[in-house]
């Protein structure tokens, strides 16, 4: 079931990269421009910024966030999550070949992960009641948490996946004796983890901070140590980051024949 799942899913995505490529690109822009839509119809009275509003904040339709925009941001946030879900499922096309290492459930990680990020369009960071005491921004953040999960546990297993890999230099795949370069997609992967590091880091130092001066604000910090900017950080870099992952794998979808090296 999960194969012709994905059998499905891989149909919509095409295997040229150049046609690839431009349809992520059509998507990134189309999606920012609905950001952008979004951020102009934000309330001037609200005073949005970076520093101190969320993502989420853009598609709230509370009226002390953005009640006229949240539709353009809905827009936009649905092109970001098809853009990562299609590249998700590019990715698995070039891993397919390594069906001995479970790939496909790997994909299956990212792709609820997205399917829990997109579910917040619809679970808004509102103060309104979903049913009974519990409240929209409730569910929402609930949602946002189980879906980065998801995506970090993929994440997490491409990594041990590709260090394995890595270590051994060459591996079989069928009858064939394949040699890749690993190094790009792990450098890629490294640089995500650095830069959630840092921003652990940051938000760390400014929750002892507050912990030891009681008159500093908790929320949202100040400067570099603001949580909505390193929000706004990490959900662009991990946008770029599974765009960009799937070029720099090799391609293991099949054995082409100058690759092979017969053992």
């Amino acid at each position: 079931m999960m194969m012709q799942s994905l059998a499905r899913l891989r149909a919509v995505v095409p295997s040229n990269q150049r046609l690839f490529v431009r349809g992520l690109v059509f998507l990134a822009v189309v999606g920012v421009c609905y950001f952008v839509l979004a951020w102009q119809r934000y309330p001037i009275s609200n005073g949005f910024s970076i520093f101190r509003n969320t993502i989420s904040h853009l598609g709230s339709p509370d009226l002390h966030r953005n009640p006229t925009g949240y539709r353009m941001f809905r827009l936009g946030f649905s092109c970001v999550c098809f853009l990562m879900s299609c590249a998700v499922i590019f990715r698995h096309y070039r891993m397919r070949g390594l069906a001995e290492y479970r790939v496909r459930k790997n994909t299956w990680c990212y792709l609820i992960g997205i399917f829990f990020i997109l579910a917040t369009i619809f679970l808004p960071d509102s103060r309104e009641k979903f049913y009974g005491l519990v409240k929209f921004q409730i569910l929402h953040g609930g949602s946002v948490v189980i879906g980065m999960v998801f995506l970090g546990f993929g994440i997490l297993y491409d990594t041990l996946l590709l260090r394995r890999l890595a270590a051994s230099r060459c591996f079989r795949l069928g009858s064939a004796r394949w040699c890749f370069p690993f190094s790009g997609a792990l450098r890629a992967i490294y640089l995500l983890m650095c830069v959630f590091a840092f921003a652990l880091g940051c938000l760390g130092i400014w929750e002892v901070r507050c912990a030891l001066d009681p008159e500093l604000p908790h929320w949202p910090g100040q400067g570099i140590f603001s949580t909505p900017l390193w929000e706004w950080i990490m959900f662009c870099y991990l946008v770029l980051f599974l765009c960009l992952f799937p070029r720099l794998l090799p391609d293991c979808s099949g054995v082409p024949a100058k690759e092979k090296q017969r053992g």
